[in-house]
């Protein structure tokens, strides 16, 4: 059997199943109470969600644990998606790293293997376990579901708005995926090659699987999607297993909704390629690794309403370049303090420049402007706060990626 065509290569899309099974519910109590906050001249809050405690008051941090896997026919598959959102409720803030399927773990009680065979071995409980140990963190909950309404449910929400990077094109078990580069309009169909395709590698395809969750959470969760989202929510309570309760739920969904696209950092488990009796792990780079744990701890606990100052610079000689960024990362949540001319034209590549407390979200920008081949370089400011955090120099690679999506 060709496992590459049949692997249910689920994504992060679990998470995005819950949030809008629970925005459905969210959306059901503003059809009732117009205005998701409606407040009386009391200043009280009539809505059932106001009339709810929150659960999530005061917590201020979460970790939920996202599977995909590949059960068939009643038979424990392996785990093919493996992520964690981190999640600053009171800061509004996320962060989502992504684990390799072929990330070499010590799997308790089975020694060290690829961590996607910790849900063959024990199913979510030792994959629970398996992650915990290796982040040196408590997982709060999990998601667990497979792709079976993946379509269904991308259909009945209206399709997602997706910059596909490059031409995809490949048959497999599930269909013919055939993508052209650019901004799509991508169908059930579409969307679901472009989370499985993996002819580049599995961490590109990770990458991908995080743009498709942003992607979905920013252009469908809003109430102008009410009967969408409650006849999506339908299909979705029937996909997905999780041990999130719903009033837990309802104000995920919350939280997530006023997160800017900027406070969500995302990420890959740093790995090389590594071969044992012929055998192919990604073999964790233990020290990038626990950079990066730092970084994602830096960036949940940054101060609440904080604005990421980016100026940008046009180094590609495209007219209208520069204002184009900014006005992509202005949607994004950052705040652009200017926009001009490089000192030429004829750079290849985006450089983008940060101080060491805005790699996060100079990790962000190369997502948000496709450039995910941009240099990145650490600059200490001026230290008297007028300098921007960012500063970015756009290259041909911007120039090429804003071709192909007009």
């Amino acid at each position: 059997m060709n496992r590459d065509g049949r692997a249910t290569d689920v994504l992060l899309y679990c998470l995005a199943a819950v949030i809008i099974g629970a925005g459905a519910a969210g959306v059901m109590d503003s059809m009732r109470y117009p205005g998701i906050s409606t407040v009386t001249q009391d200043t009280q809050d009539t809505s059932l969600l106001g009339q709810l405690a929150n659960p999530l008051a005061g917590v201020d941090r979460l970790h939920i644990l996202i599977l995909g896997s590949d059960d068939m026919d009643e038979v424990q598959g392996r785990s093919d998606t493996i992520m964690v959102l981190f999640l600053n409720p009171e800061g509004k803030r996320a962060a989502l790293l992504s684990l390799p399927r072929d990330l070499r773990v010590e799997i308790p009680g089975h020694g060290t293997d690829k961590i996607n065979h910790a849900y063959c071995f024990g199913g979510v409980e030792l994959t629970h376990q398996t992650v915990e140990r290796l982040l040196g963190i408590d997982i709060d909950y999990y998601v667990r579901a497979d792709f079976q309404a993946f379509e269904e449910i991308v259909e009945t929400l209206g399709g997602v708005d997706i910059q596909v990077p490059f031409r995809m094109r490949k048959h497999t078990y599930h269909g013919e995926i055939d993508l052209q580069p650019g901004l799509q309009h991508l169908n059930g169909q579409e969307a679901l090659g472009f989370v499985r395709y993996r002819e580049d590698s599995d961490f590109k395809r990770a990458e991908r699987q995080q743009q498709f969750l942003r992607a979905l959470i920013r252009q469908k969760l809003r109430l102008t999607n009410i009967h969408r989202l409650i006849k999506a929510g339908g299909v979705i309570l029937q996909a997905v297993d999780t041990d999130i309760e719903w009033p837990i739920a309802i104000q995920l969904a919350r939280v997530l909704k006023q997160i800017p696209p900027a406070e969500i950092m995302t990420a890959v488990a740093p790995a090389r390629d590594h071969y044992i009796n012929g055998i192919y792990y990604a073999e964790l780079r233990e020290s990038s690794f626990f950079e990066l744990l730092d970084d994602m701890d830096d960036h949940l606990d940054r101060p609440t309403g904080h604005l990421v100052t980016v100026e940008i610079l046009n180094g590609c000689g495209q007219p209208g370049a520069a204002a184009a960024a900014g006005a992509l990362l202005a949607e994004a949540g950052f705040e652009v303090l200017n926009t001009a001319n490089a000192d030429r034209f004829s750079y290849q590549r985006t450089i983008i420049n940060y101080n060491p407390d805005a790699e996060a979200p100079a990790q962000q920008i190369k997502q948000i402007l496709t450039i995910d081949k941009a240099q990145m370089r650490e600059n200490r400011s001026n230290g008297d706060g007028t300098d921007p955090e960012l500063v970015i120099v756009l290259g041909e690679d911007f120039r090429t990626a804003s071709a192909s999506s007009s």
